[in-house]
């Protein structure tokens, strides 16, 4: 990606600060406005279970069933979006995220749930919200730690000294409680990793197992949910396409779009694959040249350049009349390198982010297809129709329209004629699409807004995505 495309100006009336490579830079945004709204909403004790307001990047609250009600009707009145036990309010450019987990779902003893609430710390500055005593941190901690990641982060040592430094005994007395919580392995393996290294995965998949059947799972249910939680699953990543001109302002979409979900935990990367840019097409170009060269020795001699962007337009045959039959093979052979591509580019994010963002993706391609080659409407047809068929299949497509004269003052490279040209394909292309789900945004909005709108939608596109699996985000790394 050219220096030029990662300076693209889209500020689009917003005032927001600009960072020396042309990025927007947020406002910063910390859980202390969510835990001021969860404060003044809830009905009794709250206790925060993760990073207390102002130091993580979210919000993990416990909650009984009168005090969730209030603050998730709180919550959603500020502007936050419900996702299961989910919460998040895209504005300013990032996220702000609160988890309600309610107190059943710990599964514990009426009692010991009791106690958690009743025995908890106040935080300073706040009368409902509570941290954990020092020794339901331990057992939570043991859980969590033990059953989870399977070991001790730099943050969890820090609670665990707090713990310790608050009560002494405190190990002793975790371990008096922890049979309510059938626990008692993890705590004592929980005590071995403040020394150092980290609970093997068979012994991880024991103590699950126990547990689980301890609190009434069967034992088959008990495997396959152990397995679950334990084995690796590479998933490929979701696709989210941002398309639209050069100047459209999809390049700073995709970094605030990143940007806010990366911070709440929710991996997420950002590819750019334009059609025509793989290098490998310049070795089979060469080639076409050659044998045109031998079949054709009196013509006259096409010119190649040495990799895109030098001497000729980025994956253009000067040798082929456009729209002619060495056109369209040279945008079919294009077209299957760019395919090829998106493939490619997610397969290598497999396990690794939930979802990639896309600057310019297939309704891109099928505009270039047309604008660079000049095919004809039925060749451009049926190579666009292989194209859709064959590329991932997005959660949602962004279209950011955008006037050719607005576009060309924001980034100077394109002509303003071309630009012209692309966007009545881009409107042609749209209306053949229609009901495509491909949704039509205003790239003149401020940035800010447009960021908020899109972060919404893929929001909720990752929710819907995340039912179909039965399988809510993170039920079991948050609980404890």
């Amino acid at each position: 990606m050219s220096e030029e495309k990662e300076r693209e100006s889209v500020l689009g009336g917003s005032d927001a600060a600009l960072a020396p490579g042309g990025w927007i830079v947020p406002d910063p945004v910390t859980t202390l406005d969510s835990a001021r709204l969860v404060e003044g909403a809830a009905l009794d004790r709250v206790l925060v279970h993760g990073s207390p307001p102002g130091e993580g990047r979210d919000l993990d609250l416990l909650v009984r069933p009168e005090s969730e009600a209030a603050i998730r009707v709180a919550l959603g009145e500020a502007g936050f979006l419900s996702a299961g036990h989910q919460m998040v309010r895209f504005r300013r450019g990032t996220c702000e995220q609160v988890e309600l987990y309610p107190a059943s779902w710990w599964n514990l003893p009426p009692d010991e749930v009791a106690a958690v609430f009743d025995e908890a710390v106040a935080l300073p500055g706040y009368s409902h919200l509570v941290r954990p005593s020092p020794v339901h941190t331990l057992l939570i901690l043991g859980r969590r730690v033990v059953e989870g990641v399977g070991f001790l982060d730099d943050r969890r040592r820090h609670y665990i000294e707090w713990a310790i430094q608050q009560d002494p005994k405190v190990w002793d007395h975790a371990a008096t409680r922890a049979d309510a919580w059938n626990g008692l392995r993890s705590i004592e393996l929980l005590e071995r990793l403040v020394g150092h290294g980290f609970v093997p995965v068979p012994v991880r998949a024991r103590i699950i197992d126990e547990r689980l059947r301890a609190s009434g799972r069967s034992s088959l249910d008990a495997h396959v949910e152990t397995a679950r939680q334990l084995v690796p699953r590479r998933r490929l990543p979701v696709v989210v396409s941002l398309s639209g001109l050069d100047g459209s302002g999809k390049s700073t979409q995709a970094r605030m779009l990143v940007d806010a979900f990366n911070r709440i935990g929710v991996e997420s990367a950002i590819e750019w694959a334009k059609l025509g840019e793989d290098r490998r097409l310049w070795a089979v170009r060469r080639l076409g040249v050659h044998f045109v060269n031998v079949v054709r020795p009196g013509g006259r001699r096409p010119h190649v350049a040495s990799a895109p962007g030098e001497g000729a337009p980025e994956g253009v045959v000067e040798f082929a009349e456009p729209g002619g039959a060495l056109s369209t093979v040279w945008a079919a052979v294009a077209l299957g390198s760019n395919i090829w591509t998106f493939r490619r580019q997610r397969m290598r994010y497999a396990g690794r982010v939930r979802f990639l963002v896309y600057d310019r993706y297939v309704l891109d391609s099928a505009v270039h297809l047309r604008w660079r080659y000049g095919l004809d409407r039925t060749a451009a047809r049926v190579l666009t129709t292989a194209l859709v068929r064959l590329s991932p299949r997005p959660i949602r497509s962004f279209y950011l329209a955008m006037e050719p004269a607005a576009a060309q003052r924001r980034k100077m490279e394109d002509p303003l004629e071309d630009l012209r040209e692309q966007a009545e394909i881009y409107r042609e292309e749209l209306a053949a699409r229609a009901g495509s789900g491909v949704v039509v945004l205003d790239g003149a909005r401020p940035a800010e807004e447009l960021a908020t709108a899109i972060a919404e939608e893929v929001w909720a596109g990752l929710h819907h995505q995340a039912s179909s699996r039965r399988r809510p985000w993170g039920r079991f790394s948050k609980r404890a």
